[in-house]
């Protein structure tokens, strides 16, 4: 589904403009949750520069993934947020302890 998106320009503009809710409210959609990191990557990696921190913190509201899929989707999307280095509390401040600790030495390494 998403790299049909992917393909059309109209769809990839509106991924483009998408704001954080609405990017958690898509990744909701998804129907398995072992594939939600792998679809929240390529639409951030669509979105290139407007994909932010705060997506990513959006991402991790979602209360039906579980510790383990959060973390694989923070993993698999902060690195491609543009403000990584200014906003990496924001994304922190949505995570649980456990969650913190997987994330953030890979947080280090960007």
């Amino acid at each position: 589904f998403v790299e049909q998106m992917a393909e059309d320009e109209t769809a990839v503009e509106a991924l483009k403009k998408m704001n954080p809710e609405q990017y958690a409210e898509l990744l909701t959609k998804v129907k398995s949750m072992f594939d939600v990191p792998a679809v929240a990557k390529r639409v951030a990696e669509i979105m290139g520069d407007k994909f932010t921190c705060a997506h990513v913190a959006a991402a991790c509201s979602d209360n039906r993934s579980e510790n383990l899929f959060r973390t694989n989707t923070v993993r698999a999307t902060m690195p491609l947020a543009c403000d990584l280095k200014q906003n990496k509390a924001l994304i922190l401040s949505r995570l649980d302890p456990f969650e913190k600790s997987e994330v953030e030495s890979s947080m280090e390494t960007f």
